[in-house]
């Protein structure tokens, strides 16, 4: 409509933190075929799997959605089972860069790596309802 929206300036600086960090890195122990925690607070969680061989996640533990982000080599997403109806697509190919959602009524699937003589890393992003 042509109309300038407020910027709210004086609320966005009120909520950055200045505090300046001698490591701006998150520190973590590699962990092959087991999920690892990243991040995590009452938002969301952030953990990093890397796989070189098909790795199975129960996802009804999470109530939530959860979203891979392939940052390293190709996998497959495979549902094995869901909660209610069934789903339309039941396998999604992931490479570097692609994302995939994979919704709340997937109960658990399977991340199949394409070529096992490499790693395949993803971040898996859920909300945690069950611990807050």
């Amino acid at each position: 409509d042509g109309k300038p929206r407020a910027l709210h300036t004086a609320l966005a600086s009120e909520a950055l933190d200045y505090k300046v960090e001698d490591d701006y890195r998150t520190h973590y122990t590699r962990k092959m075929n087991y999920p690892v925690l990243l991040a995590e607070n009452r938002f969301f969680t952030v953990k990093l799997l890397e796989v070189n061989r098909a790795f199975h996640r129960k996802l009804y533990k999470y109530d939530s959605f959860v979203v891979y982000m392939c940052l390293e080599g190709s996998s497959d997403i495979v549902i094995r089972s869901w909660k209610g109806e069934e789903p339309e697509i039941k396998q999604v190919h992931l490479t570097k860069g692609m994302s995939c959602l994979v919704p709340a009524c997937v109960a658990d699937m399977d991340v199949v790596p394409n070529n096992e003589d490499r790693v395949s890393k993803l971040l898996e992003v859920y909300i945690d309802n069950k611990n807050y």
